[in-house]
């Protein structure tokens, strides 16, 4: 009896040494990734092949009208201004000259026509009657000749007099203008972005050039602008004042020319602002630029504007760099999985649907999809598993996982 129990527990020994063996050598189910099938919102986007920055409506150097000495500045960076309001005051003193001294000169030209005229009325008579005598035989003819040649240059007399007059009128009429010109003025309503006049300097009036001012958007570009922008705004441009109109604002961005035909006005933008910690704010596209870019030469783009919502004028402010992504495609409520759940076969589309620790091959419809994710038109539904497959693992149809995670779609 006691060598047969001796037997038994050496049998029972050697079954746990074959089950523990069996045990630790048994071959263990690889973990892997899986995810939840939700129904969601899809949005496919096109994104900017570049940052962009933010530009106002309008922004312009405002620029003297006439060339003289600033005796006062108006404003400072920041200032909120008003069309009208002063923004930088001339010295008028030269002009004022100029005025007083045309004011004394026009009763002198006046004074002046009234003599030509008079004189020119006298000679006229005199021609008259010198006509009338010649008629009758009682003039010769030379001095017919003389009287009417004198009637034509007193003619011609009074009218450089009166000509002079009304030089002088008009030159007065511009001096006072350019008085007014003496206090610069706002355009339109908007901010101070900058201020390059300096009390004591000498401002000059300069014509408009594509880079003193005018509508950024309307001179061709928001890219001159955004150069200005990005360089700086006071310096070298001329202007005095760098003034900007923040009613709207938009942002210039590029997309890849493969992208040309899928951006169309009205369509949704996500811009992501970096100086306010990548906010996202919801734009509109408001132009799709009619040409293609070849100002690289290995990437041709093309350029699309989004207006900023009016709501974003609190924070964003212009030269700010934005990424933009236009959204050329949204459908709610639908089937979504990431991208790199589906698999691609020879008859079409699949996935590893996970059952009961166990995957299977499921042929899926793919009826849209992006980099990050798909819609699943059918083959799948919604709370189902499917394995996120990773880049060397072997699997076959039914092999039993490890679920080491479940992901959101």
């Amino acid at each position: 009896m006691r060598r047969a129990l001796k037997w038994i527990a050496v049998l029972v020994a050697l079954a746990a040494a074959a089950a523990a063996a069996w045990w630790f050598t048994r071959p263990v189910p690889p973990s892997l990734p899986v995810v939840r099938v939700q129904r969601s919102t899809y949005t496919d986007t096109v994104p900017g092949t570049a940052t962009g920055v933010v530009e106002p409506a309008r922004r312009i150097q405002v620029q003297a009208q006439l060339s003289a000495r600033i005796t006062d500045v108006k404003v400072h960076r920041g200032d909120v201004v008003k069309a009208g309001d002063p923004l930088v005051v001339l010295d008028p003193s030269d002009i004022d000259d100029q005025v007083r001294t045309l004011q004394a000169a026009l009763p002198v030209l006046e004074t002046r026509v009234q003599q030509a005229e008079a004189r020119a009325g006298q000679v006229g008579r005199d021609a008259e009657r010198a006509e009338r005598l010649a008629a009758d035989g009682s003039l010769a003819p030379a001095q017919l000749d003389s009287a009417t040649s004198g009637r034509r240059l007193a003619a011609l007399d009074a009218e450089v007099a009166r000509a002079a007059l009304r030089q002088a009128r008009v030159q007065l009429d511009v001096m006072r203008a350019a008085l007014r010109h003496a206090m610069v003025r706002a355009p339109f309503d908007g901010i101070v972005l900058d201020v390059d006049a300096v009390v004591g300097q000498m401002a000059s009036a300069l014509s408009l050039g594509s880079g003193g001012s005018g509508s950024s958007r309307s001179m061709g570009g928001m890219a001159g602008a955004s150069a200005a922008l990005l360089a700086g705004a006071g310096g070298g441009s001329g202007g005095l004042v760098d003034l900007a109109d923040e009613s709207t604002m938009a942002v210039d961005v590029d997309v890849d020319e493969r992208d040309f035909g899928r951006v169309q006005i009205g369509q949704e933008a996500t811009l992501s602002v970096d100086a306010l910690g990548k906010k996202a704010f919801t734009g509109t596209v408001e132009e799709v630029f009619p040409f293609i870019s070849r100002a690289l030469d290995q990437n041709r783009t093309a350029r699309v504007r989004v207006r900023l919502p009016d709501g974003a004028r609190a924070e964003v402010r212009p030269g700010m760099s934005v990424q933009v992504d236009v959204v050329v495609a949204r459908r709610d409520n639908v089937l979504v999985v990431p991208t790199t759940a589906i698999l691609t076969r020879s008859g079409g589309k699949a996935v590893w649907r996970v059952i009961d620790g166990r995957i299977h091959e499921t042929p899926v419809k793919v009826s849209a999809s992006t980099w990050e994710s798909a819609v699943i038109e059918s083959g799948l539904d919604e709370g189902d598993v499917v394995l996120m497959p990773r880049s060397g693992s072997a699997l076959k149809d039914g092999m039993k996982i490890r679920i080491e995670e479940v992901a959101k779609p």
